[in-house]
């Protein structure tokens, strides 16, 4: 039990480490990739750009939710 709150606690941290170093577009991308289980390819259609622009999207947000925590 204690593992299920560490992890919820870490997440939460995670998320609002997330709200004050993303902007909105950063923040989208993260909750439809990371907590909706939505595909690039979804995505990409969505936001009308490429699937390779997502993924250079995504690791500039992994990058600075890093360097932020």
């Amino acid at each position: 039990h204690a593992s299920k709150y560490e992890k919820h606690d870490y997440e939460a941290h995670v998320m609002s480490v997330a709200v004050t170093t993303l902007d909105q577009r950063e923040l989208h991308i993260l909750r439809e990739v990371y907590y909706n289980d939505k595909g690039q390819d979804e995505l990409s259609d969505e936001l009308e750009v490429s699937e390779a622009t997502i993924s250079r999207w995504k690791d500039g947000i992994l990058h600075k939710l890093r360097d932020a925590l």
